[in-house]
C-alpha cells in the first residue's frame, strides 16, 4: 500500500516536472526575430534539413551571416543567419539549398 502511494507520488511529481519543462516561459534574453525575416530555422523546415547542415552548406558556398543592426553597447550576436523576405541573397540561398538537396536525394 505504502509503496504504491510513494510510486504514484513520484510519478505525479515527474509528470509535473516534465510538463513544466514543456511550458517554459519565453527567455527574456532571447531577441525576437521580425516575421519579415527568414532564419536558418525557417529554411530547415522548408528543406527538411538540420540548421547545422544548412549553415555548413552556406559557408561552403561563400555565404556569411549578415550583420545585425543593434544599438552600440548592447549584448547579443553581431552576426545572424537571417535575411529579409525580399533579399536577393535569400533567392540565391534557396537555389543553393535546392541543388544540395537534389544531390542528396540521388
Amino acid at each position: 500500500m505504502k509503496e504504491e502511494k510513494v510510486r504514484k507520488a513520484r510519478k505525479a511529481k515527474k509528470a509535473k516536472v516534465e510538463k513544466a519543462e514543456v511550458t517554459k516561459v519565453d527567455n527574456p534574453m532571447v531577441t525576437k526575430v521580425d516575421s519579415s525575416m527568414v532564419t536558418v530555422k525557417d529554411l530547415a523546415v522548408e528543406f527538411q534539413m538540420k540548421p547545422k547542415e544548412i549553415r555548413l552548406i552556406l559557408r561552403e558556398e561563400g555565404f556569411k551571416a549578415p550583420a545585425v543592426d543593434r544599438p552600440k553597447g548592447t549584448f547579443g550576436p553581431k552576426l545572424r543567419y537571417e535575411w529579409p523576405l525580399d533579399s536577393e541573397d535569400l533567392v540565391r540561398i534557396r537555389t543553393v539549398l535546392r541543388g544540395s538537396k537534389d544531390n542528396e536525394d540521388e
